[in-house]
């Protein structure tokens, strides 16, 4: 956990103000937030640098970029995710398919208990 014991999400989205509510909600749920993040490139880097317990990625962004680079590395640190997406279930690359997915539009409520199951 980050150091001031609050659980820390990296959040990759696209979309401002889903990102925006994404950030609201698990800020106040307790969470540390790193990003939003909204570039392939930043999310990356982030996922490759940065101190946090788990994430929540979109699975497209900007520009049809796939943020499937970003769960290897994540899988590969050892670091819990899930996807937070419009993106159909069936149609998530196979690697990933037993990844929790949240399906967008969702509930504060429903946001909230995914970063607190990741961060157990």
């Amino acid at each position: 956990m980050g150091s001031d014991d609050r659980p820390t999400i990296l959040v990759v989205e696209d979309e401002f103000l889903i990102s925006v509510l994404v950030a609201d909600a698990l800020g106040a749920a307790g969470f540390r937030i790193v990003g939003p993040v909204s570039s392939l490139a930043d999310a990356l880097a982030a996922a490759r640098s940065e101190a946090f317990d788990a994430a929540l990625l979109d699975i497209q962004l900007a520009g049809g970029e796939d943020v499937y680079p970003v769960a290897e590395v994540l899988a590969e640190r050892g670091i819990p995710f899930a996807f937070v997406s419009s993106h159909p279930k069936d149609q998530i690359d196979y690697r990933f398919i037993v990844r929790p997915v949240l399906s967008k539009p969702f509930s504060t409520a429903d946001l909230q208990a995914l970063a607190a199951s990741l961060t157990r």
